[in-house]
């Protein structure tokens, strides 16, 4: 076994220190959304209240009331980013809170509360969202039913109700490719059979098409998903 002299202590790898949260303010989040990838968590960017210059990116993890492992850059390095379009800055930052959660809504503005509180909002706009896409299905406005449900989808990737609604559409719009992508997407939270089971289901209650849109995958919500991965 090989020993590092006590004089070469330089050898030594050292993590970053934990920072509490309650010194610490939140700057912006290390993404840039656009308007088809709302509402969505975002992870934030912390910057040191004692020491302005010192600013805390992802990835991290938030452990008992710390902020732990980040990746720590100054501030003309975050304005950088900024400008390369890799994070977003906020033009007046948010005092970080303990279980608080970082979310953008729909209409672009942070929301910065309790964890629960969060996620019970977020649920609810899901099922509104769901909710909406079920009555454009039922009066045969497809693209306006994919909005809907790309909403719900960013919402709360939980409820699969909205990838069942764009699988029934693509089946009555005659594109299997479709319907087997967002299958394979909701199988990590349902079973196949029970997933084409409600596919039947919202299928039943779509009429008949009388002109089928050439590009309805551009407006389905299987199109952001790769960037709402990346994100969550």
């Amino acid at each position: 076994m090989h020993r590092i002299p006590a004089e070469r202590t330089d050898l030594i790898p050292t993590m970053p220190a934990p920072y509490p949260i309650p010194g610490l303010e939140i700057i912006g989040y290390a993404n840039r959304l656009n308007a088809s990838m709302l509402p969505a968590v975002v992870p934030p960017v912390f910057r040191v209240k004692a020491e302005p210059d010192r600013i805390l990116l992802p990835a991290f993890v938030i452990h008992q009331g710390f902020v732990c492992d980040a990746t720590e850059r100054l501030f003309s390095e975050v304005r950088h980013l900024a400008d390369a379009a890799e994070i977003t800055l906020f033009k007046k930052p948010l005092d970080a809170q303990r279980d608080f959660e970082l979310w953008i809504g729909s209409d672009e503005n942070p929301h910065y509360e309790p964890i629960p509180d969060a996620k019970l909002k977020l649920r609810e706009i899901a099922l509104e969202q769901i909710r909406l896409a079920e009555v454009a299905l039922r009066n045969g406005d497809f693209a306006g039913a994919e909005d809907y449900c790309r909403i719900a989808l960013c919402a709360d990737d939980r409820l699969i109700d909205s990838l069942a609604i764009s699988a029934a559409i693509a089946r009555r719009t005659k594109d299997p490719g479709s319907e087997r992508l967002v299958e394979k997407l909701a199988l990590g939270r349902v079973t196949q059979q029970g997933f084409r089971f409600m596919t039947d289901g919202f299928s039943d209650a779509v009429p008949m098409p009388l002109v089928v849109e050439k590009d309805l995958l551009a407006h389905r919500s299987m199109s952001g998903m790769a960037t709402l991965k990346a994100v969550a």
